[in-house]
């Protein structure tokens, strides 16, 4: 140290930057799984809230407009190609043809909706009716699709008991497994209502 007046100078070494440095490190690399839960935590969080968010306004702009509304669960494969990593709602638009009604409510980044059956029941093509399946035109190129109608009294098309219609929103690295991960959001539609409720573990 050196005095220079009346104030101090403190100056360090390159040993004690380092130093510090390299407990900053350690202390990084022992806390970043635990952020990273943290964050997948919060992003599933959120994923679940949306899609659930998604599935009741469909089913309010079904009773308000008097018409029926189609809730698409969306793959955009530059997400992940594992699960939907989207939902956008479509029904009659002013035309009279159908028509995203709202844009894509694209689900955070590394979560998706599970296409596994065993996760996500609601899926599973075993049903007398089945979800429709299909392909949509997106801005740059194509998207598979699965979806389901909500009428305007609430009603589920197609009709699917209560204890199937349920999705799954998985982190994308384990979407394609067929056990729930420790970390999840689970989506459950009342097939008479349309009311969806997140539930999370």
């Amino acid at each position: 140290m050196k005095r220079t007046g009346s104030h101090l100078r403190v100056a360090y070494t390159l040993i004690e930057l380092l130093v510090v440095m390299a407990i900053a490190a350690s202390l990084m690399a022992v806390m970043a799984p635990s952020l990273r839960g943290m964050m997948d935590s919060s992003n599933l969080s959120r994923a679940g809230q949306l899609v659930g968010d998604q599935i009741n306004l469909a089913r309010q702009i079904a009773a308000s407009s008097n018409s029926t509304v189609e809730v698409r669960f969306v793959n955009l494969p530059k997400y992940s190609a594992s699960g939907y990593s989207a939902v956008q709602i479509w029904g009659m638009n002013r035309s009279g043809t159908m028509g995203a009604l709202r844009s894509l409510a694209v689900l955070p980044v590394g979560t998706v909706v599970s296409a596994n059956t065993s996760v996500s029941p609601a899926f599973l093509q075993s049903f007398a009716e089945p979800l429709t399946t299909g392909s949509m035109s997106l801005q740059g190129g194509s998207a598979q699709y699965a979806s389901f109608q909500i009428r305007p009294a609430g009603i589920i098309l197609p009709a699917i008991t209560m204890k199937d219609f349920c999705f799954t929103v998985t982190p994308s690295r384990v979407a394609l497994s067929g056990t729930l991960p420790r970390n999840y959001a689970t989506i459950q539609v009342n097939p008479l209502t349309a009311s969806a409720f997140v539930y999370r573990p």
